[in-house]
């Protein structure tokens, strides 16, 4: 079972760092249409949270592998010493890692959200792709 907790969180680290270097590029398409019409558009807080996100997925990765290899690599006389301090740091990491994630998107949401014109495409003419019929 810590196996498998370690393979989930090693691709949660993975989806992770894809999901920051995606909004990256994201980021500098939206600022550089912004600046050509004339508006600004900040990503601070979503950034933020992006990064913390990222960091903590991979320190989780890196906590589950090391709670995973304790249940093979120490012998059972210290088990419970070796293993209770890693996994108790393994499950708080989940839950502020978590905590992060949901802040990541949660902000991410607002910048769509709250002001739909900061991803609209064209010169703004009205002329998009779908019918107002």
């Amino acid at each position: 079972m810590p196996g498998a907790v370690a393979a989930l969180a090693v691709a949660g680290a993975f989806f992770a760092v894809l999901a920051a270097q995606s909004g990256e590029s994201l980021e500098d398409e939206v600022e550089d249409r912004a600046e050509s019409i004339g508006r600004e558009f900040e990503t601070d807080d979503h950034e933020d949270a992006g990064a913390v996100a990222r960091n903590l997925a991979i320190l989780l990765a890196v906590a589950s592998v090391g709670a995973a290899a304790t249940q093979y690599a120490v012998p059972r006389a210290r088990e419970i010493q070796v293993q209770g301090p890693i996994l108790c740091v393994t499950v708080v990491l989940g839950i502020v890692a978590s905590w992060y994630m949901f802040d990541a998107g949660h902000s991410g949401a607002k910048l769509v959200w709250e002001d739909p014109g900061n991803f609209v495409v064209g010169d703004g003419s009205g002329d998009g792709d779908h019918d107002d019929d």
